[in-house]
């Protein structure tokens, strides 16, 4: 082993949230005997045989390849798959209840005693030395180090963190899985505190990270096409916001995006009287009738296609209007529902459909995080405040 990595779920972005115990005794046991476990001799006992199944909670997005029931790894079928020499060869994969479908906690067997407790820099809770509390700067025996082969292991003396080999995370990269980040432990430069690689942001130290994710942006994890019920909704909603803005079928999607436009900047000024007394549920309803009015313009002009998403970046589904091609979209209620709540944003309608008829610059909007279904609103409010 040349390089040592801490393996950590990537906390801060919504889609690759983890799991918890759903039974606090439970997770108390669990994390117990796990922690025991690692501080035997050589390798860990298995504990195939006395396991039962525990109950996990979460909302996990099936993107995610390595939801954790944090401290303790799991990983998704896709990442068993790949990685399933490397797993199964230095531990064991045990089932959990209320996962997703394949979803297997894992418990490490192969640990690493090549630690060097007199020149690592450790900090520790008691005068005594006896109760460890973390180790800022590891320091390993390099001739020991480079014939250890374990892939994914622990430290007996910090018995909840996982560490894996640089293997371990190329065959991450090569197999393109989403959810797991790496810290760089060991080596790192003499009295450097290896966890400041993590707070520096140090990308170098997140090879397999997904780097175009940001906690601002989304996945788009699902997608469909409308059911007759919801068609049938969303042609009531649009003839609803037709008489709102005062507009009828023979006119042209131009007339009626300005005619939009128009009618939210006269009704949703502070002291508009339309506005004033709506309630949030009025407001929901108002989003929904503006979105699809407008949205329907692009499916008239454009040829555009309405669906139904599940976006990472929020509770439940939304409709969405995209390009054939699935490249870009508007998100409609979203947008609306963010204009009525604020007044102070000036609306793009005119200047976003008219950027899709021209063509122009469409393509230099930023990307989400997969490159898809790009929210065209979001990223041009982005270069045009």
């Amino acid at each position: 082993m040349k390089t040592m990595y801490m393996l950590e779920p990537i906390f801060d972005v919504k889609a690759f949230e983890g799991y918890c115990f759903a039974d606090d005794d439970e997770q108390f046991a669990i994390d117990s005997l796990f922690r025991e476990s690692a501080l035997r001799e050589g390798k860990t006992i298995s504990l195939a045989a006395q396991w039962q199944p525990p109950s996990v909670i979460g909302r996990v997005k099936e993107i995610n390849d390595y939801p954790a029931v944090y401290p303790h790894p799991a990983f998704s079928t896709k990442a068993i798959e790949s990685l399933g020499d490397l797993l199964t060869s230095n531990g064991e994969l045990l089932p959990i209840a209320g996962a997703l479908p394949g979803v297997m906690l894992f418990h490490v067997h192969s640990l690493c005693q090549l630690l060097d407790v007199h020149q690592s820099d450790i900090v520790f809770l008691d005068d005594e030395k006896t109760e460890l509390l973390a180790i800022e700067h590891f320091v390993l025996d390099d001739e020991k180090a480079a014939s250890f082969s374990a892939e994914i292991f622990r430290i007996p003396q910090l018995p909840t963190e996982v560490f894996v080999s640089e293997r371990f995370v190329q065959r991450v990269i090569a197999s393109n899985l989403k959810g797991l980040q790496f810290v760089k432990a060991w080596p790192v430069e003499p009295g450097v505190i290896w966890r400041q690689n993590y707070f520096d942001g140090d990308t170098e130290t997140y090879p397999p990270i997904p780097a175009e994710i940001a906690p601002s942006h989304f996945i788009i994890n699902a997608m469909e096409h409308l059911d007759d019920e919801l068609r049938s909704q969303l042609e009531a909603s649009i003839a609803e916001a037709m008489n709102l803005v005062t507009r009828n079928y023979a006119d042209g999607p131009d007339d009626i995006v300005a005619a939009i436009e128009r009618w939210l900047l006269e009704n949703r000024l502070p002291q508009s009287a339309m506005l004033e007394s709506v309630d949030d549920e009025e407001s929901e309803s108002l989003a929904i009738m503006l979105g699809a009015l407008y949205g329907n313009q692009f499916a008239r002009r454009f040829g555009w296609i309405w669906s139904v998403v599940d976006r990472s970046d929020i509770d439940g589904s939304t409709l969405a209007i995209r390009d054939q091609a699935g490249n870009v979209a508007i998100y409609p209620i979203i947008y609306f529902e963010n204009l009525l709540a604020n007044p102070t944003i000036k609306p793009k309608l005119a200047l976003c459909f008219d950027m899709v008829e021209s063509g122009d610059a469409v393509q230099d909007l930023l990307p989400n995080t997969r490159g898809e279904m790009v929210d065209l609103m979001e990223s041009l409010h982005t270069i045009v405040p």
